[in-house]
Parts: structure tokens; C-alpha cells; sequence
């Protein structure tokens, strides 16, 4: 029982901070930025998850940051989740292929995971709901993309030092070295 709601607390502290990034980055980027696409903070969060837990504890806390994040979105939550957990599956094959544990790293998977993202999204949207979806803005995709790996290495470290702070055992990470 403890276990259970120990990983619970860590699953719940990973949701709130995909929160918070989300709430930053639709209040204050979105002053900054104007026009311009920000960077989507949040996804970081859900990278990190992908890359440092099991993969069945990363698809529950991608079901849970969707469930959380649904309501900032113009996406369903069919779309928002299937969306999230197709990431992290896609995050956790390219870390099966290709991995070393550094911050260029994280760049890299924060850049490829924005761009499969949106391309995960737009995909399912397509395939899956009735009503039509207006033309995918690729230039939105491509400057998010680019604007992500920027923050991912400032996210992850603070992710790294919750882990620590809810002293996350190296079992629990995986094989990972982040």
C-alpha cells in the first residue's frame, strides 16, 4: 500500500508540474511570444517521464497530464491522450536505438518529441474525429520545435532534483542515466 502511494505522489508531482509549465507557457510565453508559437514547456514533462520510468508508469502519467492538460487545449481528450502516450512510446523506442546521457541529449529528444507530437496529434485527429481539422500551421510545429530543446535541459534538471527531493530510487528510473 505504501508503494502504491508513494508512486501515486511521484506520478501526481510529475502531472503538476506539466501543470504549472503549461499554465507559464500559455500566460506569460504567450505575452512574450505574441504570434509566435512558445515553446511547449510541458512536454518536457512528459519526455523526462518517458525517458527515466517504465513504460507502463510513463503512459499512466501521460494519461494523467492529458487528463489534467484537456482543459488549456482545443483537443479532445481521446486525441490529447492517445497523442501523449504515442510520444512516449516513440520517445522510449528512440531511447532503445539511440541514447547517451547528456544535456544534448535532451534537446535532441526535446526538439523530435515536440515535432512528433504535433504530427501525433494531427495524425489522430485526422483519423479519428468526424469534424474537420483546420490546415496544420507547420511553421507553428517547426518554430516550436526549435524553441523547445532550448528549455529542456533547465526542465530536466529541475525534474532530476524533484526526483531527488522524492527520493526516487534508480530501479525505479529504468536503465537510464539522466
Amino acid at each position: 500500500m505504501k508503494n502504491r502511494l508513494q508512486w501515486l505522489m511521484r506520478a501526481l508531482m510529475l502531472t503538476m508540474v506539466a501543470l504549472l509549465l503549461a499554465a507559464f507557457e500559455t500566460s506569460t510565453l504567450a505575452q512574450i511570444f505574441g504570434t509566435l508559437s512558445p515553446p511547449s514547456l510541458w512536454i518536457n514533462v512528459l519526455l523526462y517521464t518517458a525517458l527515466t520510468r517504465s513504460r507502463n508508469t510513463a503512459m499512466a502519467v501521460a494519461y494523467m497530464i492529458s487528463l489534467f492538460l484537456t482543459p488549456i487545449t482545443v483537443l479532445p481528450l481521446g486525441v490529447f491522450a492517445s497523442s501523449s502516450v504515442l510520444t512516449v512510446l516513440v520517445a522510449q523506442y528512440f531511447k532503445s536505438r539511440i541514447y547517451w546521457p547528456t544535456l544534448t541529449y535532451t534537446m535532441l529528444i526535446g526538439g523530435l518529441g515536440c515535432l512528433a507530437y504535433n504530427i501525433l496529434s494531427a495524425t489522430v485527429y485526422w483519423v479519428f474525429v468526424r469534424q474537420p481539422m483546420g490546415v496544420p500551421s507547420f511553421s507553428d510545429w517547426a518554430m516550436q520545435s526549435m524553441l523547445t530543446p532550448l528549455v529542456a535541459p533547465i526542465i530536466f534538471t529541475g525534474l532530476r532534483i524533484i526526483d531527488a527531493w522524492m527520493k526516487v530510487e534508480p530501479a525505479e528510473m529504468g536503465d537510464s542515466e539522466l
